[in-house]
């Protein structure tokens, strides 16, 4: 993650969103994280809703789409998304409506469009609870910044 990004996750009871994410306290946004295996053709059914309705409005201000199978990020954000309880996402369909929001992490720093070196990420079955194993590993990896140096670094242009 590019460097300067970081992850807070909050304390006790759920807020509606799952990390704050923050640009060195310069910019803090709300993030709801949701991952999905679910491939139908083409394209990825995302899940966005809770206890079977639409997430509230105002309940955070980014979704962050993991779409495991493709090692694929979509930042959305929430007014984007309002009132939906799935969303289609085609990762290697360019031109697509939602293909601006594909690993647009500066949605998060709040600026324009930049780098980012690598992004890993694991996913196993679909088990119970599976968005808590990658809120735990989104919190790591948005805590360490990434170095230019590093071995594990790849252009992801």
């Amino acid at each position: 993650m590019e460097e300067g990004l970081r992850a807070a996750r909050p304390f006790g009871d759920p807020p509606g969103f799952d990390f704050l994410v923050h640009n060195n306290g310069q910019h803090i946004v709300r993030v709801q994280v949701k991952t999905t295996t679910y491939k139908k053709g083409d394209w990825y059914s995302c899940t966005l809703k809770t206890c079977r309705k639409p997430y509230k409005k105002d309940s955070f201000d980014f979704v962050a789409a993991f779409l495991a199978p493709e090692d694929t990020w979509y930042i959305l954000p929430e007014k984007l998304i309002r009132g939906m309880v799935s969303l289609g996402l085609n990762p290697k369909s360019s031109g697509s409506q939602y293909d601006r929001y594909k690993e647009a992490w500066h949605l998060l720093r709040g600026g324009k469009p930049g780098k980012v070196d690598r992004i890993q990420a694991c996913a196993e079955r679909p088990v119970m609870r599976l968005w808590y194993f990658v809120v735990n590993w989104l919190g790591g990896i948005l805590a360490q910044p990434a170095t230019a140096n590093s071995s594990s670094l790849r252009s992801s242009e």
